[in-house]
């Protein structure tokens, strides 16, 4: 399934470039959401517990509000505009420093230990980052020869 909703999320991503949309980032996450909800919901009442909903307690019922409207709005509005205003390719590998973020929150928050391993990883990934983002940006331009 994981593979499934990478494709997916990739294939999106292709379309929202390849295609020019007549609507506000909003109304094309809104919409997105929407549609993409359906099969969670159907997925929900299939196989999981739907009346467990009112045995949602107050923080349970503040994290659904959290995750609903933090990840799920306002990252897919920002992802959308991060689409529009760069290649494809430039925000895509702009999301890899999303575990760094995560692991290091989860840290500080929730003091999880972090391992020599996870450091180095993270330390990979943040320096795989500046090469491909920053470093360009820095060394001199070659003049192009016509």
């Amino acid at each position: 399934m994981m593979v499934a909703a990478a494709i997916s999320w990739a294939a999106g991503t292709v379309m929202l470039k390849a295609f020019p949309w007549h609507m506000d980032t909003i109304q094309l996450a809104a919409w997105q959401l929407a549609i993409g909800g359906l099969p969670v919901i159907a997925g929900a009442f299939l196989v999981g517990r739907p009346l467990s909903i009112l045995d949602l307690t107050t923080p349970g019922a503040i994290g659904v509000i959290y995750a609903a409207l933090i990840p799920m709005i306002y990252c897919h509005w920002a992802w959308f505009r991060i689409v529009a205003l760069f290649p494809a390719n430039v925000a895509a590998i702009g999301t890899l420093a999303i575990p760094v973020v995560g692991v290091l929150s989860s840290a500080l928050i929730l003091g999880e230990p972090l391992a020599t391993a996870d450091l180095l990883a993270l330390a990979l990934v943040v320096t795989g980052l500046f090469i491909v983002l920053v470093l360009p940006n820095l060394l001199p331009r070659r003049p192009q020869h016509a």
